[in-house]
């Protein structure tokens, strides 16, 4: 028998028997595993009471000094130990941040950190001063947009001179620097040496990005 799958909409064959079963208990269909998994996990976000503050500070205890959270339990495997993983992976996939679940969903710590010390969630991003995503320290963290969060970004891996914005020309045989205002490149020039191109990258972003233009030790590989 065929069906539309709940949740990627594709048509798939199954078993006529198990299709009145779901129909009867008013269970969705989906093709397989997968799909069956997700479109639940989405279903329950979808449907999940809001985490509050006074259910947030039932759960975990929040060290505003050093950035960590401790589940309340009196369990020997969770008690007096930091809650939470550090997610791994490449950056722009989320990787760094420190992930804590809390009545089965995963929250990102620095937001559950905003959200324990103000009883709101932030508006827009939060950003990490100094660009260590697992520094949760409340003094670490401020509310920016996504394009202020972005001119605080970290060196990136392909970066070849081990400054950011800051790259050789070969065909010119000399150094370019450039700032990011929204999502287009603004190029500052060439010079002819390394520093000249720094000094000037690092006054572009001063200007543009103010308070959160990254640190002369945030802008270099070694950071």
């Amino acid at each position: 028998m065929k069906i539309i799958c709940a949740h990627c909409g594709k048509e798939t064959k199954k078993d006529a028997n198990e299709v009145d079963r779901a129909r009867l208990r008013g269970h969705k269909l989906y093709c397989g595993f997968v799909c069956a998994g997700r479109g639940r996990r989405k279903l329950y976000a979808e449907t999940r009471p809001p985490l509050t503050q006074a259910r947030l500070r039932d759960v975990l205890l929040y060290d505003h000094t050093t950035g960590l959270f401790f589940r309340k339990t009196k369990h020997k495997r969770w008690a007096n130990k930091p809650s939470g993983c550090c997610k791994r992976g490449p950056r722009s996939n989320g990787g760094g941040y420190i992930v804590i679940d809390v009545d089965g969903v995963a929250y990102r710590a620095h937001r559950l950190a905003f959200l324990f010390m103000n009883g709101r969630w932030p508006i827009g991003d939060l950003d990490h001063i100094n660009g260590n995503r697992s520094d949760n320290r409340i003094l670490n963290l401020r509310e920016a947009t996504r394009s202020q969060n972005n001119c605080n970004a970290s060196l990136r891996r392909n970066n070849k001179s081990g400054v950011t914005g800051v790259s050789w020309v070969r065909k010119l045989s000399k150094w370019t620097a450039r700032v990011s205002l929204g999502n287009a490149p603004v190029y500052l020039g060439v010079f002819n040496t390394f520093d000249e191109a720094v000094t000037a990258r690092k006054a572009a972003a001063n200007k543009h990005y103010r308070e959160f233009a990254p640190t002369t030790r945030r802008m270099l590989r070694d950071g």
